[in-house]
């Protein structure tokens, strides 16, 4: 059944993946996106886009929000942005989450779909981490745990909201070609890539783990999660089981690139970076969903088309 789909943040690299896969199911796609963090490069042939932010409450006076269903993405991701800028993670998340809620409310939109992330519980206390893990900031004081206390405040106000229908996605590690340059698979290709010959790599705990989700699979599982689960308040954790350790998957970049691995050295991460992440996906895959896309091939054409859009990278800074 064909509906109009309101998708907020809907120019970013998930955003933008989301309004294709939309747009080719047959839905009628409008995206709110101010392009503080998304690009004109993301727009979608067959989508309608208005320029905005959800904190600025007077565009939800606007037709914008003549939706059957929003799907809320708007945020500003990226662990760099996190120390630097923490308020304005917080104000994005928290007050546009709330003026969402109140233009769904004041246009009679009953669907809500909430983008939320992995980071609401922080280190997790169970491997494979299911869904209903208890909620946790380790230190109020570092502004890394400013994006999960406003992720963790989007949830609530969802929640308590008077939606009828609210179904919250929390995002494991996706990765793809135009995720941009603030994570760790395209800074560890531009990194490797640029290494001459003999130099050693820097590697951010190396022995941590994560659980890396192509986002071909990450969409396909979202919008089977949106058709296909019954009842008024679900939240799924979608992402692949297979922990990759970094050491391992700078391995598999180098690889990729067709150079041998080089020696390393290790580096400390970001303070409250967890040791391992990954996601039990067994509510999702109750739906008929299962990832499709082995990280070798994933990376592969991830580290292909970074490598085509080279004299865009960032200056390279060695730790």
């Amino acid at each position: 059944m064909t509906k109009r789909i309101l998708v907020t943040g809907g120019a970013g690299f998930l955003g933008s993946a989301l309004v294709h896969r939309l747009v080719a199911d047959g839905h009628d796609v409008v995206v709110l996106d101010d392009l503080s963090r998304g690009s004109r490069r993301n727009m979608v042939d067959g989508a309608e886009y208005r320029m905005g932010s959800v904190c600025s409450e007077p565009l939800f006076l606007a037709p914008v929000f003549e939706a059957d269903t929003v799907w809320h993405l708007a945020a500003v991701n990226g662990t760099a942005h996190f120390y630097s800028d923490p308020s304005r993670v917080l104000d994005v998340q928290i007050r546009g989450t709330q003026n969402v809620l109140d233009a769904c409310k004041a246009n009679g939109i009953k669907d809500l779909v909430l983008f939320s992330s992995s980071e609401v519980y922080a280190t997790p206390p169970t491997i494979p981490t299911p869904e209903h893990v208890p909620f946790r900031i380790p230190d109020l004081t570092n502004p890394r745990f400013s994006y999960s206390a406003g992720k963790i405040a989007a949830e609530f106000l969802c929640w308590y909201s008077a939606i009828e229908r609210v179904t919250v996605i929390r995002p494991h590690n996706i990765y793809g070609s135009g995720m941009g340059y603030e994570h760790v698979i395209p800074e560890l290709t531009m990194q490797l890539a640029s290494l001459a010959e003999g130099e050693a790599a820097h590697i951010a705990d190396p022995w941590s783990t994560r659980a890396f989700c192509h986002v071909s699979d990450f969409i396909d599982g979202t919008v089977t999660a949106w058709e296909r689960a019954g009842g008024s308040r679900n939240v799924f954790h979608i992402g692949t089981e297979q922990e990759t350790q970094i050491f391992e998957l700078a391995a598999m970049i180098c690889d990729c690139l067709g150079r041998p691995e080089p020696s390393w050295h290790r580096v400390e991460g970001a303070e409250g970076s967890p040791e391992r992440r990954c996601p039990d996906t067994s509510r999702v895959r109750s739906l008929g969903w299962a990832p499709k896309v082995k990280l070798v091939d994933g990376l592969r054409e991830t580290v292909a088309a970074y490598l085509a859009c080279r004299e865009q990278w960032p200056k390279r800074e060695v730790a």
